[in-house]
């Protein structure tokens, strides 16, 4: 396929697979960064002694949010989504590790979660898009790779060559990983958003001190940067499926 596109689109295109890797290994290594984080800061008490349930309770209460329940996230729902904030029933889903824990982490947590439900009430519909997208963000990354080899396969099989079918099932792995895209840009604007705001009602509030205030805003600039991160990630993928996409039309004309 390299041979194919020239010397110096060849030179490029390697380049931009390096590229690829480079971003998806500091990737990973801002996801340790970010675990690290989160578990020392779980570990951190504050002096408040309220749990992320009742943090978010208290704040859903001074927003005069009536409408949405604090609930823990079951074992399989906290494998995949975590703590969020589910628009369609209108409920706050902590794990338990935050729910009972009167901690940094949790504090931060459940108020972000509140001020994701504060956009949803007053009419941030990007909230309820989000949900419907996330199982594309979630899961593109790892679809993806499955849906291009079982094209290879079939090909091979069937055709004795690549063809058809490795193009279609790349066609399909790319709409899926654009969809993810479009997921994980709602993601990153949402969250820097509630963020923000989750800081306000924090400061505002007597929950945390000057000092957890502090620790709770690097938390949360440790999320956003692995937010922004990962898009910029499943972007250059998305342009590397699309030249894969086209080198492999233009190879199957010629024949």
């Amino acid at each position: 396929m390299i041979q194919a596109l020239g010397g110096t689109v060849a030179a490029i295109f390697i380049l931009f697979a390096i590229a690829i890797g480079v971003v998806g290994l500091l990737s990973s290594i801002y996801k340790w960064i970010l675990i690290f984080k989160y578990r020392r800061l779980n570990a951190l008490s504050i002096e408040s002694g309220k749990t992320g349930e009742e943090v978010a309770k208290e704040l859903l209460e001074r927003l005069e949010i009536n409408d949405v329940k604090v609930e823990k996230v079951g074992f399989w729902m906290g494998l995949f989504l975590g703590n969020h904030y589910n628009a369609t029933k209108k409920i706050i889903k902590l794990r338990k590790n935050i729910f009972n824990s009167p901690s940094i982490t949790a504090t931060a947590i459940a108020a972000e979660k509140v001020a994701l439900a504060e956009r949803h009430k007053n009419g941030d519909k990007r909230v309820k898009t989000r949900q419907v997208l996330a199982l594309f963000g979630y899961f593109a990354p790892v679809v993806f790779i499955p849906l291009i080899v079982v094209g290879i396969i079939i090909d091979m099989v069937v055709l004795e060559k690549i063809g058809v079918f490795s193009i279609t099932f790349t066609a399909v792995s790319l709409a899926y990983f654009i969809l993810g895209c479009v997921a994980m840009s709602l993601n990153v604007k949402l969250e820097k958003v509630a963020s923000a705001r989750a800081e306000e009602l924090l400061k505002t509030s007597s929950l945390m001190n000057d000092s957890e205030l502090a620790e709770a805003h690097t938390l949360y600039k440790t999320y956003i940067t692995s937010y922004i991160i990962d898009y910029i990630y499943t972007v250059m993928y998305v342009i590397w499926l699309t030249i894969k996409l086209i080198v492999k039309i233009i190879a199957t004309t010629k024949k």
